[in-house]
């Protein structure tokens, strides 16, 4: 019993020492690795320094004084004369007619006086426009023209109240408006004339003598010619005679675009 007991003792004495062994070499190791490491770092910086202070010594005997610290100047740069580039290639064309013009001549002798000119047109086209009016009662009456005889405007001097025609003096395209009432228990039966070609038809009738005034209006547009005759006529057309009232009528004429202007 007391033999095995020396021996388990050996043996664990002997283990304690192996592993005490170990742990000291590995510290050892460990040791030894960071004094490389640091001599390493520290000779790497020396390095570095040792290269810069040459790099400063270099520059300080290389470089001059004046490109260290340039002197300010007050002056502004002087600008370049600019100059034309020439052309001095062979094939440069020159102009000999004027390097070697001679001088100049005396003028020639003064031209025939040519023939006139159309004469200038107006800047503003012509104008032409009647309004009028008939002041008093007209009929019953058929197949007659009705003379308005109160002119309101007459653009043109192209209208006659006392025949109650238009005469175009201005080629074109004309608007042409009536407006007719009749008398009591009676009828207006109208045409507008173009050179006895009527253009228009107007019809007012108090049929049922019922007493009031029956009245009608007409408008059209149309082409003149020069010397066309326009006018408002009366017709009998089977109904017999009509009557215009006064005053309450207007016969009504413009040019809306002249001849020139529409080719």
């Amino acid at each position: 019993m007391k033999n095995n007991i020396k021996i388990f003792a050996i043996i664990f004495l002997f283990l304690a020492i192996i592993i005490t062994e170990e742990v000291e070499s590995k510290d050892a190791k460990k040791t030894n690795n960071k004094n490389k490491n640091k001599s390493a770092v520290e000779t790497l910086n020396y390095d570095l320094e040792t290269d810069d202070d040459k790099d400063d010594d270099n520059y300080e005997e290389t470089t001059p004084a004046a490109a260290i610290k340039p002197k300010a100047t007050s002056k502004a740069p002087k600008k370049k004369k600019t100059t034309k580039a020439v052309n001095t290639s062979k094939n440069q064309k020159v102009d000999k007619s004027k390097t070697n013009r001679g001088p100049k001549g005396e003028p020639g002798p003064k031209g025939e006086k040519g023939e006139p000119g159309d004469a200038a047109s107006d800047s503003f086209p012509m104008q032409a426009a009647l309004s009028a009016v008939l002041t008093e009662h007209f009929g019953p009456a058929k197949d007659t023209i009705v003379p308005f005889d109160l002119v309101l405007l007459d653009l043109g001097d192209n209208y006659d109240n006392t025949t109650g025609v238009f005469i175009c003096t201005i080629p074109g395209v004309y608007v042409v408006s009536l407006y007719l009432m009749s008398h009591p228990g009676a009828k207006v039966n109208a045409r507008i004339y173009i050179n006895s070609r009527p253009i228009a038809a107007l019809w007012a009738d108090d049929n049922k003598s019922v007493g009031f005034y029956p009245s009608s209006s007409i408008q059209t547009v149309t082409r003149l010619e020069f010397g066309d005759q326009v006018y408002v006529m009366l017709v009998d057309g089977g109904y017999g005679e009509s009557w215009v009232h006064a005053n309450y009528n207007a016969f009504t004429l413009y040019l809306l675009y002249e001849d020139s202007f529409m080719k």
